[in-house]
């Protein structure tokens, strides 16, 4: 099994990474959307989208319910946190609409 750290994680930001805004601030980061299992029960399931980006920690000041712009689309950030050894920063994001 491969092991992917934090310079890999760079080069793929440089590769494949799409722009993200902060206030007057733009990096690239990587986009996820995963489909996620969000209600469960005997009978019951939702199926929903999950959407967050990674990028560099300390690249932007990200708040809690603040602004960020994903490839160009506008959403609320709902929460962040490290990753790892910290050098990354997962950003769970909602759409505005």
């Amino acid at each position: 099994m491969a092991t992917y750290g934090t310079s890999d994680l760079r080069q793929s930001l440089v590769i494949s990474g799409v722009p993200v805004t902060v206030g007057a601030v733009t990096a690239k980061g990587l986009e996820d959307a995963p489909d996620e299992r969000m209600l469960a029960g005997e009978h019951a399931a939702y199926v929903g989208r999950s959407r967050s980006v990674l990028v560099e920690s300390g690249v932007f000041a990200l708040t809690s319910g603040g602004s960020i712009t994903v490839d160009g689309v506008a959403y609320k950030i709902l929460a962040f946190e490290q990753i790892d050894d910290g050098g990354f920063t997962r950003v769970a994001i909602a759409s505005l609409s």
